[in-house]
């Protein structure tokens, strides 16, 4: 698993951060970018993998198996992508609105976030 970061040329502290979590599979650039979605198509020009996801700085999986989940349905079945709900929560951790991509209706806790 490969990590890229990409900033926009920030003056904020990003790039010292970042660096402090420095290991083989984290790649760091630092350059101007005309905007999130230039930001994000230079990270998937970037990647290597066969799979590729992406957060936002200030985004976060809600799930700590996230990843081992989906890695487990790239490898057992035949698919191309997968997809979840998303939360919106503020400062102090409250959900203030969700974006659901379809109704739920058999599916328990351990999988509504796969």
């Amino acid at each position: 698993m490969e990590h890229i970061i990409i900033d926009g040329s920030s003056t904020d502290s990003t790039v010292a951060v970042a660096s402090t979590s420095a290991s083989d599979n984290l790649k760091i650039f630092s350059e101007a970018d005309d905007g999130i979605y230039d930001a994000m198509n230079k990270g998937f020009e970037k990647a290597t993998g066969e799979v590729i996801a992406y957060l936002n700085s200030d985004d976060y999986y809600s799930h700590p198996e996230v990843i081992q989940k989906v890695k487990a349905k790239f490898e057992s079945d035949n698919i191309d992508y997968v997809y979840g709900d998303i939360y919106y929560v503020n400062d102090a951790q409250v959900r203030v609105r969700s974006w659901m991509l379809h109704k739920r209706v058999s599916y328990d806790n351990a999988d509504r976030w796969c």
